[in-house]
């Protein structure tokens, strides 16, 4: 940026001061300073068009990476301004080359709803997959191929796409794309549950970015703890970071941050602050990638709260994703958030296709989510051996994962349908039964009765009565007292 300063002290045509610009654009959206970045590489490209019409399409699409990376705290100038505009633009080259038709496709779907771009999308993945690879294809495009594909669910394409990227980007030491290579693997593993590798993408994040002297915005840091059902983790790093992400623009942030915060406490079974947190994240629908995941996120606390009106409103997107995309991804949480909102047996075949579709796929975390889903709903219809199985499968994918609170909420339910319980220790007189087990195990968590009840679908006085007949066996009189006869 000192090299530029100093160009633009001196005598610049027309075509250079448009390159400054471009220039100042692409470093704030690479060190995650987005800010005016979008209205600033938008006015760079409409002016370059009637120069160079290749280095003006290149810009159109730096302008729409810099609205993906600005997103809800875009200023004047966001992705739908700058989809709008690429829309109106003339193609690179006569035929429109295979980015051209990309590109075309991105601003599409982003200006005219699913039915009508994520067709074009598709077919736009297909042809540029299929791109000669002579050298190390525009790394730019290729990380904007790979997004694309994650607003329309491919999950097989962008597993490809952003291991070609990751791969390139350290054979090519391009320091500056390598976080952004790194978060876009971050979350295709974090779906596969492949969490050892998540934390590996996180060290060489922050490395890099110390190193070119960029922002931190440490999302897939955040994402890695909720998942793992850290709280305090997750907290910590929303205090340390949310304030300067927003002062500097970061919209991703801020979309990360609520649907990583909707994972976790679904995970933890606390729905209403999970159902605030999904509703924040889905509140703006042009960021097709944390938007559309904070859906399925959304119906499964609503459900759990009551609040049926914004489930029926998330699952009518969701299925309006499916219509238009097709994929055994989306087909599976869609059918998983249709299923907690039906009744028998339409719950049941609901919940079977979910599992069905998930199992064709290589994503064990929304797997473990749909056993886990199902179980419940059958330990609810008291068909409890059934639900073991369901649960028992949940709780050995979370586990394998280090998926700790998810695999734990699989654990409590499993102890509910009278699974093998933990033995009693040496101070306990008497077998306390798994459910016996299971509330007193909340209630030395600190849960009131309502909350208890909230948690295993039983009434607040069911709950009062299972305590007595532990505080009876245990032979205690409080729940101060639960600590140290209990087992850890």
């Amino acid at each position: 940026m000192r090299l530029a300063a100093v160009a633009e002290s001196g005598p610049l045509d027309e075509f250079n001061r448009v390159r400054v610009d471009v220039l100042r654009g692409r470093v704030a959206t690479l060190q995650r300073r987005p800010g005016d970045a979008p209205q600033l590489l938008l006015g760079a490209a409409r002016r370059l068009e009637r120069i160079d019409r290749k280095l003006a399409r290149d810009t159109y699409r730096d302008a729409f990476i810099a609205g993906i990376y600005a997103g809800r705290l875009a200023g004047n100038i966001g992705l739908p301004e700058v989809a709008a505009a690429i829309r109106q633009a003339a193609p690179s080259a006569d035929p429109p080359s295979a980015t051209d038709e990309l590109l075309d496709a991105a601003a599409l779907l982003i200006d005219a709803g699913w039915a009508t771009g994520a067709p074009a999308v598709q077919r736009a993945l297909a042809a540029f997959r299929e791109m000669p690879m002579s050298g190390i294809l525009d790394l730019h495009w290729l990380f904007l191929a790979s997004r694309v594909s994650i607003w329309v669910w491919d999950d097989e394409t962008w597993d490809v796409l952003s291991g070609r990227m990751l791969e390139q980007v350290r054979s090519a030491s391009v320091l500056a794309l390598l976080p952004f290579a790194d978060a876009t693997r971050v979350g295709w593993e974090l779906f596969a549950g492949d969490l050892a590798a998540v934390s590996a993408h996180v060290v060489e994040q922050d490395s890099v970015q110390e190193a070119i002297g960029g922002q931190s915005s440490p999302g897939s840091r955040i994402a890695l703890a909720a998942h793992r059902g850290r709280e305090a983790e997750v907290r910590q790093l929303d205090e340390a970071t949310t304030r300067d992400a927003v002062a500097r623009g970061d919209g991703p942030w801020v979309a990360l941050l609520h649907w990583s915060t909707a994972v976790l406490y679904n995970s933890l079974g606390r729905y209403d602050e999970a159902f605030a947190a999904a509703q924040l994240a889905a509140a703006y629908p042009p960021d097709m990638q944390m938007s559309s995941w904070a859906l399925t996120e959304l119906v499964e606390a609503a459900v759990r709260c009551h609040q049926r009106e914004a489930a029926v409103g998330a699952v009518e997107r969701l299925v309006e994703m499916a219509d238009a995309c097709g994929t055994e991804w989306v087909l599976g949480v869609e059918a998983r958030s249709r299923a907690l909102m039906a009744d028998p047996p339409d719950a049941e075949t609901l919940y079977r296709a979910a599992t069905e579709h998930l199992e064709r796929t290589r994503f064990r975390g929304e797997l473990a989510r749909a056993h886990l889903l199902f179980g419940e709903w059958l330990r609810r219809d008291r068909r409890r051996i059934e639900a073991r199985e369901q649960l028992r499968q949940a709780q050995d994918l979370f586990i394998s994962m280090g998926a700790e609170a998810f695999a734990a909420r699989a654990g409590r339910e499993l102890l509910a349908t009278g699974a093998t319980a933990r033995k009693r220790t040496s101070e306990t007189r008497d077998e306390l039964t798994a459910q016996e087990l299971q509330i007193a195990q909340l209630a030395r968590e600190g849960l009131s009765n309502p909350e208890i009840g909230a948690r295993l679908f039983i009434s607040p006085r069911t709950v009062e009565y299972h305590l007595r007949k532990v505080f009876s066996k245990l032979r205690i009189t409080t729940r101060g007292h639960l600590d140290r006869v209990l087992p850890s």
